[in-house]
């Protein structure tokens, strides 16, 4: 496969991330007042500065990949067309299963938010389907997850949720951005809209959304089966709608290296 050290890089820093943020929260940060606790301070921001590191050198990485022969709209893939099919599922039911709501946020951006989520939630169940049964969907609805994305970071910054500790707030900014950012890119490289260093870019953006959607999202969940409760966070968003759109991101950047390597073999 083209790019494997891009994407051990990859499996090493989640695991890594995830190590750091489970230990962070557990550890260092008072649950009461999301600060860390007295003497605490200068751990906590070294492992956040670790953190945040571990990002950058995976968005450089990014930029040196090999994009010769990547094709960016894949051809009918079992396992990207499964991944879709769960990140639609969890979209579509994201408003029943219910969302934290702000009373800052006015009726109608709450109802747009909701709209641009089932709307990405079809397009999604649309695009896995359509792989599934072996045939490549239209690119010129991509640009619905781009506009949904863009939805949930204003209502998440503009939100108060009782979150509970304020490296939560950075975290689920910082992932929702990086999210938007791969969307847009991926969306411009399905439509065929060419820019320097387009495929880098999107390989780039790719890692740091899934490392940062894992800092996110994933050591509460950790946290959540482990049964410890006073650490929960209350998010505007879906955990796991944004762990489900973590793995497509990760199986879209293995499916279009894996055909790029049997275009050049042909």
């Amino acid at each position: 496969m083209k790019n494997l050290k891009f994407f051990l890089y990859g499996a090493v820093a989640v695991i890594s991330i995830t190590v750091i943020r489970c230990l962070q929260v557990t550890n260092l940060i008072n649950p009461e007042n999301g600060f860390f606790f007295d003497g605490m301070e200068g751990l906590g921001a070294a492992l956040t500065a670790a953190t945040l590191l571990i990002v950058a050198v995976g968005f450089l990485l990014g930029l040196f990949v090999k994009t010769e022969g990547i094709i960016t709209s894949p051809k009918p893939n079992a396992f990207l067309g499964g991944a879709a099919l769960l990140v639609g599922v969890a979209q579509l039911s994201e408003p029943i299963v219910g969302i934290a709501v702000s009373y800052e946020i006015s009726p109608l951006l709450y109802i747009l938010k909701l709209l641009f989520i089932g709307l990405s939630g079809v397009y999604f169940c649309y695009f896995g389907i359509t792989m599934l049964l072996g045939n490549s969907p239209k690119s010129v609805f991509s640009v619905v997850p781009v506009a949904c994305a863009v939805f949930r970071l204003v209502v998440t910054f503009i939100s108060f949720t009782g979150m509970a500790n304020i490296s939560d707030n950075m975290y689920d900014i910082l992932a929702l951005t990086a999210t938007m950012f791969f969307l847009l890119f991926y969306a411009k490289s399905l439509v065929g809209i060419k820019f320097k260093p387009g495929n880098q870019m999107l390989f780039s953006a790719g890692l740091i959304a899934v490392l940062l959607n894992t800092a996110a999202v994933l050591p509460r969940i950790i946290m959540t089966l482990l049964g410890v409760k006073q650490y929960e966070h209350i998010q505007s968003d879906s955990p796991i709608s944004i762990m489900f759109i973590t793995l497509y991101i990760a199986v879209y950047m293995l499916v279009i290296s894996k055909n790029s390597v049997d275009s050049s073999k042909k």
